[in-house]
């Protein structure tokens, strides 16, 4: 069987490119890059949010591949990796070169895990086409699970089939919808300028789109709001009587229809609904006083 690279000419390959991408003429692309890259969304998030997003790795590396195989420099000059396989390639192994051309190639897609077979690969469903390819991977088929929804790269592998390669972008199953009309909306946006069909000429043009996407559906993500049936915020609330009279109290809590003692002495607070008792509150009866707890 002929392999076409080994482990050791990928990682040599990306170093070789990122010490290649670390000079001085490219310093203001890279600026630029970051902040495109970042798609404003930084200038939203609270000084923890983008603190730890600075100091997330997946989230540098995704920057780095992305700068590197996709981001068109600055003057329409292409992307770092095809200038430096332009100057630097004819210095390269076979194995450096093949697997740096099919990156190079690559583009970031969005994909629906369909199906998994563990240690063993992926059935990846394009959401952009709809067609179903099948992977060879061991660790991701321990991590992802069916419906998962994830921008990743796929190339030839060393040997034969297809495997991922990168840094992927992971969101949540329930984001997909959104996800689509988004890209659907760039794509809308994109179109006049691209002079093709071809759906990777478009992925490889808008990648930066997938971390904006990784930012507003999974890093950056509001919290849900929980509210009461009536729309009141959730305020776990406290409410304490002075009493005079445990007996009366006592009685009076015990012959409220809308109250059920419990076993603990306490009484609780119920609303019928159709289906089930809403409860209310809690009402406790201590050594002079009468508290009410309540979720709002």
């Amino acid at each position: 069987v002929t392999t076409a690279y080994t482990g050791q000419d990928r990682r040599s390959a990306f170093a070789k490119l990122v010490r290649f991408s670390e000079h001085a003429v490219f310093a203001e692309d890279i600026r630029l890059a970051g902040i495109l890259f970042r798609g404003g969304r930084y200038d939203f998030a609270s000084p923890a949010q983008r603190k730890e997003l600075e100091a997330d790795e997946q989230a540098q590396i995704a920057f780095i591949e992305w700068f590197l195989l996709d981001h068109d420099l600055f003057g329409d000059n292409g992307t770092i990796a095809e200038q430096f396989l332009a100057a630097r390639g004819a210095d390269l192994s076979a194995g450096e070169r093949t697997w740096l051309e099919r990156m190079a190639a690559s583009c970031l897609r969005p994909y629906e895990v369909a199906e998994i077979r563990p240690d063993d690969g992926l059935g990846l469903r394009d959401l952009w086409t709809d067609d179903v390819i099948q992977v060879r991977e061991r660790l991701a088929t321990r991590q992802l699970v069916r419906w998962d929804i994830l921008a990743v790269r796929v190339v030839p592998g060393p040997v034969d089939g297809l495997v991922l390669e990168g840094a992927p972008h992971l969101y949540p199953p329930e984001a997909r919808d959104d996800i689509l009309a988004e890209l659907r909306r760039v794509h809308r946006r994109h179109r006049r300028h691209l002079k093709t069909d071809d759906p990777a000429v478009f992925f490889k043009r808008i990648g930066m789109t997938f971390n904006h996407l990784w930012l507003d559906h999974v890093a950056l993500r509001a919290m849900p709001t929980v509210v009461t049936p009536e729309g009141d915020l959730l305020a776990p609330t406290k409410v304490v009587f002075d009493i005079a009279d445990r007996a009366k109290v006592s009685a009076a809590l015990e012959g409220h229809p809308a109250l059920e003692r419990e076993d603990d002495g306490s009484f609780t607070w119920l609303q019928p609904t159709e289906s089930y008792a809403r409860i209310l509150g809690t009402f406790v009866i201590g050594a002079g006083r009468l508290t009410l707890e309540t979720i709002s």
